[in-house]
């Protein structure tokens, strides 16, 4: 049996104003704890707790549609990575394993949060 995954087709508004995606809701400390110690190395999960904290608050709604497009709780920008635009980043388990192959090749390079926090 093979898995299925189901995504929606967001686009982004045409006027600027407040605007979060579906199913938005503030995450847990321990639920970001657990989906990123999933994916990064333990001596690395630690600043993609923060990054993500610093990006979207630990909201999973959280989507910058504003100059960019930028979704979920790592912002993921799909204009940026077009490749992810099919995929529902508001989702986190799938925004996070999503930044973390970002991450895998890029480093903390590509969030301005990571610059804000010193990380990079």
């Amino acid at each position: 049996m093979s898995d299925l995954i189901l995504c929606q087709r967001i686009t982004r508004p045409l006027e600027n104003g407040h605007l979060k995606g579906p199913n938005n809701r503030l995450l847990t400390a321990a639920e970001v704890t657990s989906l990123c110690s999933m994916y990064w190395p333990f001596a690395e999960f630690g600043r993609a707790q923060l990054i993500a904290q610093c990006e979207s608050g630990w909201w999973t709604g959280a989507w910058n549609y504003v100059g960019e497009d930028s979704r979920g709780l790592f912002q993921l920008n799909v204009e940026a990575h077009p490749d992810l635009k099919e995929w529902d980043l508001f989702d986190p388990q799938v925004n996070v394993y999503w930044a973390y192959d970002l991450w895998s090749r890029e480093g903390w390079h590509p969030w301005s949060c990571a610059h804000t926090l010193g990380i990079v």
